[in-house]
């Protein structure tokens, strides 16, 4: 307690776990022993780095329908309006998916903290597999061609009157007998 740690040029804090402001007008820091974190220029999410692993953890929102790989696909502005802190997302990053976009992923194994879907928005897994998606909410669509279900809580989900689940492109191959149950489900051949 009462450590001075600087985390910007010009930026102190002088207590863990108080909120002090950045400078005039800039919004507020928070610092404590296992987080530092400081507002983007937004000011609509906070950036967290844990400091006993040096990563940091995103909130990224679909800029435009795209690649999940492609930088170009997210933003960490929350309305998906402006193109802010490009990037992809990693295991301990959360992600949104905005009405009218479609990400599209191509390759196996995605993993990060949690997927929601915004009513509107598509998560296109195609027949790609080996996923974890943690904590999984919304009211958007999950399509998939593959009979392997991505890992994740998708209680949220899967309540009554929110996610779609579309299995499409199947060639034959059968679904495994323990479907997730959500309100809506649909199977095209």
């Amino acid at each position: 307690m009462g450590h001075n740690r600087r985390i910007d040029p010009g930026i102190t804090t002088a207590q863990h776990g108080v909120r002090r402001p950045i400078a005039p007008g800039m919004g507020l820091i928070l610092w404590n022993r296992l987080h530092t974190c400081t507002a983007c220029i937004s000011f609509r999410k906070m950036v967290c780095r844990d400091n006993s692993a040096g990563s940091i953890t995103n909130s990224f929102y679909s800029y435009q329908s795209g690649d999940w790989d492609n930088s170009s696909t997210w933003t960490t502005d929350q309305s998906g309006t402006f193109w802010i802190n490009p990037g992809v997302p990693g295991s301990i990053d959360n992600v949104t998916i905005l009405n009218g976009r479609t990400i599209s992923i191509n390759t196996n194994g995605k993993q990060v903290t949690g997927v929601t879907i915004v009513s509107g928005g598509i998560l296109d897994i195609k027949s790609t597999t080996g996923h974890n998606f943690g904590t999984v909410a919304g009211q958007g669509k999950i399509m998939l061609s593959s009979p392997t279900f991505p890992g994740g809580t998708y209680t949220g989900f899967l309540a009554s009157n929110t996610g779609t689940f579309e299995y499409y492109n199947l060639n034959g191959v059968g679904l495994p007998c323990l479907l997730p149950c959500p309100a809506h489900i649909y199977i095209t051949i």
